[in-house]
């Protein structure tokens, strides 16, 4: 429907799944995570820009030629007898959007934009040393931000080398994520998407039973739309989407059904959605928040950490992440230590990529345990009695000698955000306000 008319649309889609395997065939294509739309919209924020987002019309068909040969029968429509001999990739075959992607890192060089070497979606243009622009991508869809030499160089180029569709700006849709632009921060929401979850009645799984295949599909598929939001704008039921994810299950009881209900359902029923503000001072801190449930998911415990950055007053919410520890660990401090090597980690690397782009190079990374023993240890000069657990701190120890990171620090447990990310039941307000919400920085409550 287009201003209340229908229009019929079609597309040529080939049966690549036909295609004889070729082991040599690069068909990976990366696209823009959560996190790095997030870090984009941080920068440009705080650069004060405004922000845009533009489609490419039928992108696979304006991407590079094809190095094979590839026939395809026509479809009934075209009305001809003859095989065709494709020069370009079309929907369906398995290096369309790696030939597409290959397009559109040509078409940056070209533009003097330079790809992130820590993610290959995010791209920046600088002048002088002065950052210009920067552009995250999603197959054919782009969003990004520049000043006046990024839109006449960069963006005008851009149409004239593509076909360019619609151009958005300010407040519209990216990648299934409703964007609002204000002055002094940007809004991220899937209200809209969730709305149109449907829900199943608890009461076709009230027996204890496991599920059909049937059933399994209609679960795996609920769990999938959670994953979804949860990646984007809803961090608070991130621990849910990990408790409830099966894996490779052949079973999944109706037990497991019911609680995947009431999950959504109460994630329907509440609001929650992300604010970028724009971070105005020099120096930036940015902050970590990691926890751990220990032996709560069977032998294995729960670890979640939350990153975001702030000027002190302003904060721009950039990760949370909820899963299960990569190993079985013997004692709770164990398992914080797993949690805060991985936020830690995460952190590093983000760094590394605001860094990479905006060339600030002043900034702190403070990360927050409530754990007192592991701060404790973190210091320590005596050896830990476990042996895994000296390696963790080890790899801790040398970041803060490094000054990769600035400092550890201790902070009660009803100040600890990432605490909604590892227990069931707990208390999901914090980590609300922690990304949806102008508040000072944590470390001076």
């Amino acid at each position: 429907m287009k201003e209340g008319k229908s229009i019929c649309k079609a597309r040529l889609v080939a049966r690549g799944f036909e295609e004889e395997t070729n082991k040599n065939l690069e068909v990976d294509a990366p696209t823009c995570s959560g996190e790095i739309l997030r870090i984009a919209l941080g920068i440009i924020m705080r650069y004060g820009w405004k922000i845009r987002s533009l489609d490419v019309k039928t992108a696979y068909l304006q991407g590079n030629n094809i190095s094979r040969n590839v026939y395809l029968k026509p479809p009934k429509e075209a009305k001809t007898l003859k095989i065709w001999k494709l020069k370009k990739s079309v929907y369906g075959l398995k290096d369309a959007a790696r030939k597409w992607y290959e397009k559109v890192v040509e078409t940056m060089k070209e533009t003097k934009g330079k790809r992130s070497q820590y993610d290959l979606s995010l791209f920046f243009w600088r002048k002088k040393g002065k950052l210009k622009g920067v552009m995250c991508s999603h197959v054919d869809d782009f969003i990004y931000g520049g000043d006046e030499w990024f839109y006449e160089k960069v963006i005008n180029k851009l149409k004239r080398i593509m076909t360019i569709g619609s151009e958005e700006k300010e407040e519209f849709k990216y990648i299934g994520v409703e964007i609002k632009q204000e002055n002094n921060y940007v809004k991220l929401s899937q209200k809209s998407y969730v709305e149109k979850i449907k829900v199943p009645s608890s009461n076709e799984y009230f027996e204890e039973r496991n599920l059909k295949e049937e059933e399994k599909t209609k679960y795996r598929s609920l769990l999938g739309q959670l994953n979804w939001v949860s990646q984007h704008t809803r961090p608070d039921v991130s621990f849910d989407v990990s408790a409830l994810s099966m894996g490779n299950s052949a079973e999944i009881p109706t037990k497991q059904f019911r609680k995947l209900i009431k999950a959504t359902q109460k994630m329907k029923n509440q609001e929650c959605q992300v604010r970028i503000d724009k971070l105005k001072n020099e120096k930036l801190t940015m902050e970590i928040f990691a926890d751990a449930s220990w032996c709560n998911r069977g032998e294995k415990s729960q670890v979640g950490f939350v990153i975001g950055l702030t000027d002190g007053i302003n904060r721009c919410p950039l990760v949370w992440k909820s899963t299960v520890a990569k190993r079985v660990v013997k004692s709770a401090i164990e398992s914080e230590a797993q949690a805060l090597g991985e936020g830690l980690e995460m952190g590093i690397y983000i760094d590394h990529i605001w860094k990479e782009v905006t060339g600030e190079k002043n900034m702190n990374i403070v990360a927050f345990t409530d754990s007192k023993t592991l701060e404790r240890a973190v210091k320590a000069v005596t050896g830990a009695s476990s042996k895994l657990l000296r390696i963790e701190l080890a790899r801790i120890r040398q970041m803060l000698e490094e000054k990769r990171i600035h400092s550890i620090k201790w902070i009660n447990r009803d100040r600890q955000v990432a605490d909604g990310l590892t227990r069931e039941g707990s208390n999901k307000k914090l980590l609300r306000t922690f990304v949806g919400e102008q508040r000072k920085s944590l470390q001076e409550n």
